[in-house]
């Protein structure tokens, strides 16, 4: 899901070869260190559908009403 709402998941300069102007992208390990990272990253937010994440939505629209200032009234204090 993640994949396809960002247009973009360049970590660092040296992703985007094109556009770099890193003077040891060639032999940096760190690019690969990165890479390899994003790619952990990506797989376990592969494993969740936006129903998954949206799933508790009651609990999750208490809790963020409740943190919105704008929904409480004059004198109650919401939890954060």
């Amino acid at each position: 899901m993640l994949r396809r709402t960002e247009e973009s998941l360049a970590l660092a300069e040296c992703f985007d070869p094109g556009h770099s102007d890193c003077r040891v992208a060639g032999t940096c390990v760190l690019q690969e260190a990165l890479s390899r990272a994003l790619e952990a990253f990506l797989a376990v937010l592969d494993e969740y559908t936006l129903a998954d994440l949206l799933r508790p939505r009651n609990g999750l629209a208490r809790v963020l009403l409740a943190a919105d200032p704008r929904t409480r009234g004059p004198g109650r204090r919401g939890r954060a």
